[in-house]
């Protein structure tokens, strides 16, 4: 491409990134098809639908939109199984993935990479962040997943950016600015529907909603609304795109040990000795 944010391409490695956890994490990458620019990058233990969408966002609010974006068939990407009799005997497909949607309705284009070699670009960089990144984090005696994000972002993408990108064709930046009806936060985010109970309520992730009166409708019984799950973790209730007040009913849930996740960002390595 001539221009920065005509496309940008979204991958992710596993790998031991840093040694002394002694365990693979996932670094997902955004670079730039024009300048080569690691555009930015997140370390994460769970190569997630909603941390790739956090990547986007902060990406998005931060540069703008790009023209399209360049992807491989991932599950978390792209649909690609084989369609149920159920989809078959309504004549419907199967619904399009979370990032997908949200891509879709921000009017970005998604381009499929037909094989692994064709992300040859993105995978060059992977191997040679596999040296090069590693060896600085150990240099500087990083052992944290937060300590890594840090520095990926505020030193090492600045350095590699000024060494290795080339200047594109057209300096022009592509990248189409944030109209103001556009609510990144009910976009970016996933969405799933549910019938209303009779009892006015849903069940969402273990939790059970009660929708709350209000002045358009006593009862949202048999309805079908939406459930947005934002970035931050909060929920919102939608019918027809209009937000519906809710209280949450709390369910029973047994206690859970603290996540991988939750283990290694705190840096605690104690507990996986244990473990």
């Amino acid at each position: 491409m001539p221009q920065e944010g005509l496309m940008l391409q979204l991958d992710t490695s596993e790998h031991l990134w840093i040694p002394s956890l002694g365990k693979k994490l996932q670094l997902i990458l955004l670079i730039d098809d024009a300048t080569n620019k690691l555009l930015d990058g997140q370390f994460v233990v769970s190569d997630s639908t909603l941390e790739n969408m956090k990547l986007l966002d902060g990406f998005f609010r931060q540069k703008g939109l790009p023209f399209c974006i360049y992807l491989d068939k991932d599950s978390k990407f792209k649909t690609s199984r084989y369609e149920g009799i159920h989809y078959n005997l309504k004549g419907q497909p199967y619904p399009e993935t979370q990032i997908k949607r949200v891509l879709s309705e921000l009017g970005i284009t998604v381009i499929y990479a037909g094989s692994p070699q064709a992300k040859g670009r993105i995978e060059r960089d992977f191997q040679t962040l596999q040296d090069r990144l590693i060896n600085e984090l150990r240099l500087h005696n990083i052992t944290t997943i937060s300590e890594a994000n840090h520095y990926l972002k505020e030193e090492f993408i600045p350095k590699w950016d000024k060494k290795f990108a080339p200047e594109p064709k057209d300096k022009t930046l592509a990248y189409r600015p944030i109209s103001e009806n556009i609510n990144l936060n009910d976009i970016l985010c996933i969405k799933e529907k549910r019938t209303v109970y009779a009892d006015n309520t849903i069940s969402y992730k273990n939790n059970k909603y009660q929708i709350l009166a209000d002045p358009f409708r006593a009862s949202y019984a048999k309805a079908e609304v939406e459930v947005y799950e934002h970035l931050d973790g909060k929920i919102s209730i939608a019918y027809k795109q209009r937000k519906l007040k809710y209280r949450k009913i709390m369910t029973l849930k047994r206690q859970k040990e603290s996540s991988l996740e939750e283990i290694l960002l705190k840096g605690d390595i104690s507990i996986l000795q244990k473990r």
